[in-house]
């Protein structure tokens, strides 16, 4: 049997962009920075506006990632007529998808901005992209 995983391609894509530094700083004159909390300066609320949409957007992917492992699922375990996905597969894409959602949830929650507000809040989003995703015919 095939194993439903990510290209390399998307994976890579998926991992750089959850494991960058996106520390938004802004250095000052004696050479140390100033985090954007304690600042407002325009320029600053900019970069966090920027990295706000960057993190809802790392978010978003996730959910449309876990939507597509789940249909290769389906569509695997229909192939294989089986009447339901392997529970060890939808784990592994579980595991793998939550992943990604919690370090974008984490990073939104620095800049003010969590899309959840517990970890099974992440999960539950996990859970209604899977829902949308047996709801497809």
């Amino acid at each position: 049997t095939s194993e439903s995983k990510l290209t390399p391609t998307e994976n890579e894509i998926l991992e750089t962009r959850a494991n960058k530094n996106r520390s938004i700083v802004l250095p000052t004159d004696d050479g140390t920075t100033v985090a954007p909390s304690i600042n407002n300066h325009p320029s600053i609320l900019k970069s966090r506006n920027d990295a706000i949409k960057e993190y809802e957007n790392d978010f978003r992917a996730a959910l449309v990632q876990h939507q597509l492992d789940t249909k290769a699922l389906l569509k695997e375990a229909a192939d294989l007529d089986l009447v339901m996905v392997p529970v060890e597969k939808i784990t592994e894409a579980r595991l793998r998808n939550v992943k990604f959602l919690q370090i974008a949830n984490r990073k939104l929650r620095q800049l003010g901005a969590a899309r959840c507000e517990a970890n099974r809040d992440v999960i539950e989003c996990l859970s209604m992209a899977e829902d949308v995703t047996f709801s497809i015919p």
